[in-house]
């Protein structure tokens, strides 16, 4: 899954290339949960998918009762490496 990743920096609209592939432990990925798109970083890889640390407002929003979560392989796309 390639993409890209458009956000405001400043005044400046920043455009960058999203890398597809296998997350490792410290990297930075963007996925989708209950038609909202957030982000965390990665603490842990398993053969099939990486648990993520989401931030508590994020976690709150989607009712967990932790700021982990887990995403599988093929759903996110890592937006920086560690």
């Amino acid at each position: 899954m390639n993409a890209t990743l458009t956000h405001k920096k400043g005044r400046e609209l920043v455009v960058e290339r999203i890398k597809s592939g296998k997350a490792k432990k410290g990297d930075t990925i963007l996925f989708e949960r209950k038609d909202t798109s957030c982000e965390g970083e990665v603490f842990l890889v398993r053969e099939n998918s990486v648990l993520v640390e989401i931030s508590r407002e994020a976690a709150r929003i989607f009712g967990y009762e932790t700021p982990n979560t887990v995403v599988g392989h093929g759903n996110y796309m890592i937006i920086k490496k560690a």
